[in-house]
């Protein structure tokens, strides 16, 4: 992949690798967890993927690797996430009208999320590429959907996952895209693209150890969440 072309290659130039920052970094099963010695702490999902057990990747990620990106992912997010102030707290409900649009696709299935917009009769489509066992459409008509929707709810993990360009390159030129998920940079290089008008990030108490400990036990999103504090950044 190109650099001028991925977005967290750009990210990790402008929060490049200091090893000294890292007080601690935690291989978990379902994330990564970097804590830096300021006490900031950045995570990101794994989807799954185990991970390389050596911090000393970050010297010199490989960007082809997913394993890799995911550790570079939780680097930039506690160097990253802490710099900017933030334009409100909540979730994705408490800044958008949704009822406004007329097609929405939610890329990476979000349970709690779904079923808000369901409860208030709001119409989805979703995409996932794990999609046994979820209400999910057939990743074959994603680009379809995409073309047509006017807004686009898109998990922060396709930034690693490298599915992040292909979403962009097939959605409308004129829909409103916003990001979401622990693993959100909160960072202004994100509104690189101008469809991009919001990021729903997650911020963590300064050298939290219950959120550590969570992670370290393979714990999911769903537990260490309502420990930390929903965030959002507008462009």
């Amino acid at each position: 992949m190109e650099f001028s072309n991925d977005i967290l290659q750009q990210l990790f130039a402008k929060h490049p690798f200091r090893k000294e920052k890292i007080a601690e970094i935690i291989f978990g099963t379902n994330h990564c967890a970097i804590c830096l010695t300021n006490g900031n702490i950045g995570v990101c999902s794994t989807l799954g993927i185990k991970l390389v057990d050596d911090v000393d990747i970050l010297a010199n990620p490989d960007f082809k690797r997913i394993e890799h990106r995911a550790v570079v992912n939780a680097w930039i997010n506690a160097n990253a996430n802490y710099t900017l102030t933030p334009n409100g707290n909540g979730n994705i409900f408490d800044a958008i009208d949704f009822t406004r649009y007329k097609g929405i696709v939610m890329i990476g299935y979000f349970e709690s999320l779904a079923n808000r917009f369901k409860e208030l009769g709001i119409d989805i489509t979703v995409f996932d590429l794990d999609s046994a066992q979820k209400p999910v459409e057939s990743v074959d008509n994603q680009s379809v959907f995409l073309s047509k929707a006017d807004a686009v709810v898109l998990t922060a993990t396709s930034i690693f996952n490298k599915t992040y360009n292909k979403v962009l390159a097939e959605s409308n030129p004129n829909a409103d895209i916003f990001m979401l998920g622990p693993s959100t940079p909160l960072d202004s290089l994100m509104f690189s693209d101008s469809r991009l008008k919001l990021l729903f990030g997650t911020l963590f108490n300064e050298n939290d150890s219950r959120i550590l400990e969570i992670i370290r036990l393979g714990g999911s999103a769903k537990i260490f969440l309502p420990l930390a504090k929903k965030v959002y950044f507008c462009k």
